[in-house]
């Protein structure tokens, strides 16, 4: 046995460990109970610009397919959703493989001026959702949009 386990300092640091290490376990969770982080929802890239006429918005959005996505529109702002889950399996002799991903996009966009939501044009094409809005003075009610 070496020197030092038999020395006061060292008996006390022993000390310590110990107390410190079952009150950790005592207070962790048991692995069944452990509530695990979410995946979280990712606020995709955006460009916001204007012209005399209308307000154009920009998302990068790559992966998703258009009839995952779901917009919605006020005249003071925009909202944008879609989800992806792939899972893809592929089998061969002496082979296997299973790849599974999820990305879920989520923004609310807070418009520089007033817009019409029924003149708002989506489009969607290679990864990138354009909307086009008109402005307007007058305020409508929030409106569901058709991605083309």
């Amino acid at each position: 046995m070496a020197w030092w386990f038999e020395e006061p300092w060292f008996r006390r640091f022993q000390r310590e460990m110990e107390r410190a290490m079952a009150k950790t376990f005592k207070e962790m969770p048991k692995f069944g109970e452990m509530k695990f982080p979410e995946i979280p929802e990712i606020a995709p890239t955006t460009d916001v610009s204007e012209t005399d006429n209308e307000i154009i918005i920009k998302l990068d959005m790559p992966g998703i397919k258009k009839e995952d996505i779901e917009l919605y529109a006020t005249p003071d702002s925009v909202e944008v959703k879609a989800e992806r889950t792939v899972l893809e399996e592929e089998k061969k002799a002496h082979f296997y493989r299973k790849e599974r991903s999820y990305r879920a996009y989520h923004r609310v966009l807070p418009m520089p001026i007033k817009i019409d939501p029924n003149s708002i044009e989506a489009q969607y094409e290679k990864g990138i959702l354009t909307l086009r809005a008109a402005k307007v003075e007058k305020a409508k009610k929030k409106i569901k949009i058709k991605v083309k």
